[in-house]
């Protein structure tokens, strides 16, 4: 390929897949070609297909550059309307084109490839772009759409990265697992001194909100309790979100959800101490002495209230390696079905410890043992992938307990 073609890659999410990527008439259609070059960056094939209508408002010039494929608009003796790619998007998706679709009309080659696809069972996705008032249409319940923001009286097309991780979404997701819910905590727990101050730490939740995303990709119910005092980070719309600001707040809605789910990741930076709160504002005249009282710890009510409830504590300290792994592992013995582990110097490295326990083994004597894997330093991005496969064995054993119960 013509190096100017190329792209660099940034994940290997979508390696070995092809996307059938189609273009209706919408002025959003200026966007797209970034959307088709972010799509590659992450491993995929991109085949591109318009409208006639989209080409008033994009060449199809700039799609074939972004793809590095020929564009198709018509169809032709090659049958390039039959979906032989593993997906489809469509982007932007005018009320013109959803309403053929919904009514199976088949008169150009972006209608008949989502027909085709649906034919056989392939995911389709739309990202509609539309007046808000042509948006009252019925959805066939396998398409999939990829909302957008509405402002001045218009759905605007979904931001170029929320499309592309839908399409991660469903190039990687196993849908039996929208069954299994899963609460993420991130962000930080503001102790407050008086009405207007408080003490706060660094900690903004964005390994939360990642953790979340790759239980999202591959098809989990995800919600993020998240801490957003002061602002809030960057979260995909894709995500529910509950926001908490205060310790106490994230103690009560911590618990409150924790029944609600078969797993829990606790990666929020809890405040160890707070202040003895007072009322009103304390007057600012010279030196202020604060005294800090231990605040209860959360995962330990948890564990208490729920012993049935899978629980992923996360540990953070400025401190050697070696007692970072002390603590994970007396964590494990306190009944942690995983623990990840940090250090100050390693969180500037992007690097984390994970260790989590493993199944009973019977020997063959007849004793048994119930242990955990050995600690293991790695990458952020390997810990996410291994972190995943270790919540689907999870999931697994979670499910063929309820069957052989039910039984």
């Amino acid at each position: 390929m013509n190096c100017d073609l190329q792209v660099e890659q940034i994940s290997t999410r979508l390696v070995g897949k092809t996307i059938a990527f189609c273009v209706t008439g919408s002025i959003a259609a200026i966007e797209t070609p970034k959307i088709v070059r972010q799509l590659r960056r992450h491993g995929a094939t991109v085949f591109c297909y318009m409208t006639e209508a989209a080409t008033q408002f994009i060449t199809p010039l700039p799609l074939e550059w972004a793809s590095g494929n020929p564009v198709h608009i018509h169809m032709s003796g090659l049958a390039e309307h039959i979906c032989t790619e593993d997906m489809v998007i469509v982007a932007p998706c005018t009320a013109n084109t959803i309403n053929k679709v919904t009514a199976g009309i088949c008169d150009n080659i972006v209608t008949l490839k989502v027909k085709s696809a649906l034919g056989m069972r392939k995911k389709v996705l739309i990202a509609p772009a539309m007046h808000e008032s042509l948006a009252k249409n019925e959805f066939s319940p396998a398409i999939e759409v990829v909302k957008g923001r509405v402002s001045e009286g218009k759905i605007k097309l979904a931001k170029n990265e929320t499309i592309v991780d839908h399409v991660i979404r469903a190039c990687t997701e196993n849908t039996d697992n929208r069954c299994i819910k899963i609460l993420v905590t991130g962000g930080p727990t503001f102790a407050p001194m008086d009405d207007v101050r408080g003490i706060i730490n660094i900690f903004r939740g964005r390994f939360g909100i990642e953790i979340a995303k790759e239980l999202w990709f591959h098809g989990y119910s995800v919600t993020l309790l998240l801490g957003t005092f002061g602002r809030l980070p960057n979260v995909p719309s894709y995500l529910n979100v509950i926001p908490f600001s205060t310790y106490e707040e994230y103690k009560e809605k911590a618990v409150e959800q924790a029944v609600h789910h078969l797993i829990g990741v606790y990666t929020a930076a809890v405040a160890d101490y707070a202040p003895k709160k007072v009322d009103g504002k304390i007057a600012s005249q010279g030196n202020l002495t604060l005294e800090l009282e231990n605040t209860e710890k959360v995962i330990g009510i948890i564990r208490e209230r729920f012993p049935q409830h899978i629980l992923v504590s996360a540990k953070v300290i400025d401190g050697h390696i070696a007692t970072l792994g002390d603590i994970m592992r007396d964590r494990l013995e306190k009944g942690h079905q995983a623990v990840i582990g940090n250090t100050l110097t390693m969180t500037k490295e992007g690097t984390v410890v994970f260790g989590h326990h493993v199944p009973e083994k019977t020997f063959s004597d007849g004793s048994a043992s119930d242990g955990w894997k050995d600690l293991k330093k790695m990458s952020r991005k390997d810990f996410l992938e291994a972190f995943v496969k270790w919540i689907d064995t999870q999931k697994t054993k979670a499910l063929a307990e309820m069957t052989d119960f039910i039984r």
